[in-house]
Formats: structure tokens, sequence, C-alpha cells
């Protein structure tokens, strides 16, 4: 039997209502496309219309977002969505264009998903969604991600399947009224090298684990909903702080953090196995702002238990401080998936 244990410690409001993949399309270049693939959407306005903001609900393997030349941020899971608000979209011509990579021995998954909602400044709304109207080329160009590219040579994206069909299924979305840091399948149980065959018994004692977060183009980090399940006791520590504690992976905590200015997030965690297998599994929903320079300037992503993560056998002292060298560190291992649980 599974005791969830629920804190809150701040509910902050970054996303954006009501923005789903329903009406949306996975696109691909076409059925044999690999490695980096290009996408542009050309956008209008409407006559008399001027942009307030746009809203764009994105997910591949791996992306890169532009609008009209600006960078507005990244993603490196299809099962976890990104949401990104930005103002540099203009009366007239625009342009959405995506760097997809396929991340996957799996060249099925190889997809992007979005759905973009344009706000104007009377309060009306367009959408647009991943589907062939997109443009799409089997290479990245340098440039295309510019109003001014010539693309009218390039071909329409081929539509892979709708939102929700195999193999993508369902999509964890960032949402601001609950937060949706979340542990699924999408979700990994991490540990340190030399561990048997989950879920075989780990070595005893404390390791010391990081992961280190950069926020998109010209944001700043301000809040982090996170969901942690480990094995056994742990300590968990964002930018230097402790958040929260526990032990025993029975004990799922959720918990929402406001986080101070700074140019990365490093979640840091003391855990101590005590018996049997030892295992890290965390989903951290991260959200950003650019204020003051750019109040609409927003994105809310996912950052996981993976690869990403580093490892020592000891628990140096200050390691969880965000200025911390762990360059000596190794990339943490993955068990296996979260329902395979110890």
């Amino acid at each position: 039997m599974f005791i969830h244990s629920i804190l809150t410690l701040v509910t902050l409001a970054t996303s954006t209502a009501g923005l789903d993949f329903n009406a949306s399309a996975w696109i691909w270049a076409n059925d044999t496309s690999s490695g980096e693939v290009a996408f542009r959407r050309h956008f209008t306005t409407p006559a008399g219309k001027t942009v307030a903001f746009a809203d764009t609900l994105l997910a591949a393997e791996n992306f890169t977002l532009f609008v009209n030349g600006e960078e507005l941020g990244s993603g490196a899971n299809y099962q976890f969505a990104s949401t990104f608000r930005t103002p540099f979209l203009t009366s007239g011509f625009n342009v959405f264009a995506v760097t997809a990579m396929s991340g996957s021995t799996n060249s099925t998954l190889a997809a992007v998903l979005a759905a973009i909602q344009i706000t104007y400044s009377d309060n009306t709304t367009d959408i647009i969604v991943s589907d062939n109207n997109w443009l799409t080329c089997d290479i990245v160009p340098e440039g295309y991600q510019n109003t001014s590219y010539d693309d009218r040579s390039w071909p329409t994206a081929v539509e892979k399947g709708l939102y929700g069909t195999a193999p993508w299924g369902q999509v964890v979305i960032p949402t601001a009224t609950s937060p949706s840091s979340t542990l699924t399948n999408a979700t990994n149980w991490i540990w340190t090298s030399g561990v048997p065959a989950w879920p075989s018994p780990a070595p005893l004692g404390s390791r010391a684990f990081r992961l280190s977060w950069t926020p998109p183009p010209r944001q700043t980090a301000i809040s982090a909903s996170i969901t942690a399940s480990i094995n056994d006791e742990y300590l968990f520590f964002v930018n230097g702080n402790l958040v929260a504690g526990g032990y025993g992976y029975q004990l799922t905590q959720q918990f929402t953090i406001y986080i101070l200015p700074a140019p990365k997030v490093v979640f840091a965690v003391n855990a101590t196995n005590d018996s049997g297998p030892g295992g890290i599994a965390a989903t951290m929903q991260i959200n950003t702002s650019g204020a003051p320079a750019c109040a609409e300037c927003t994105s809310s992503s996912f950052a996981l238990s993976d690869t990403n993560w580093k490892w020592s056998n000891t628990v140096p002292d200050g390691f969880e401080a965000p200025d911390f060298d762990d360059s000596s560190w190794s990339p943490a291992v993955v068990e296996a998936v979260y329902s395979a649980l110890p």
C-alpha cells in the first residue's frame, strides 16, 4: 500500500489555462528522416490586430523553439511538454521555427507536437496546431529560423498521428492550478554505477546526486514543483537550500517552492540506502520569467531523474551549493522505469 504525502509550500500560476494538444498531430519530415530536422510555420496577423503575446505548447524528443529568429527555449522528452510565452510577434508576417532531433533508437518516436495560441490586444485569440501546414527540411540550414529565410522549396510536414495515438500516448502538460510534477513511466529510477540488476540490493550508505538546469535565454527560474520518491532516506536541496526530506519510496513528496533569480538551478540529493535497492525517481516542473526586462516572457518545462544527473560515492561538504565543482562526477545510471517499484 502506498502512502502519498503532499506538501505544498507555494502555489504559483505561470502556465496557460486551456491550451492543449487535442487538435494537434505529431509531425516529422518524412517516415525515414533521422537526425536533426527543421520546421517552419508562417503566421500573418489579421488586418488591424495587434499581438499581445503568444503561448506555445511543444513536445518532442529534443527540440529548440524560435519565434521570428529569437530562441525561446528547448526540451528533451516527448512525454513531457514545455510551455513558452513570448511577445516577440509583430503585426504582419511571423515565423515559428523548431529544430528537432530524433534522440531515440526507436525512429517511430521522431516527431514534433505543438499547439500555439496567439492573443491579441483586444483579448481575441487564434490557434495554430502542428499539422501539414508546417514546412520542413531534413537538414537544418543556417538562419532558417529568421523571417527573411526563403523556404519556398521546403515540402510540407508529414502527419504521423493525432495526439493520443500510439506510440506516443499521452503527454504531461505543465499546469498552473495544480502543479503537474508527476511520476510516470517516463520517469526513471536512477542510482550509481556498479549496481546489480534492479531490484537487487545496492551497496549500503549515503551517495550524493546533482542536476544542473539552465533556464531559457533572457529568463530566470522563479519556482519549481517537485515530486520525489527516494529509497531509502534522503535530503533534497534546491540551489543550496534544504527543501524536503523523507524516508522510503512509499512516501512520495510533492512540494512547490520559490527560487531566487539565478543563472542556473541546481537540484541536489543526499540519498542513503539502508537496505535493498537504492533509487531516486523525481520530476521537477520549473517555471521561469523574463521580468523585469520582459514581463510577458515566461516558460514552464520539466527536468527528470535521468542520466543528466551526476553522482558521487561520498557526500562532500557543500555538495548542494550551486557553485560546487562536480565536473569529476559520473553520470547517473538508469535502473528501471518508475512503475518497476523496489
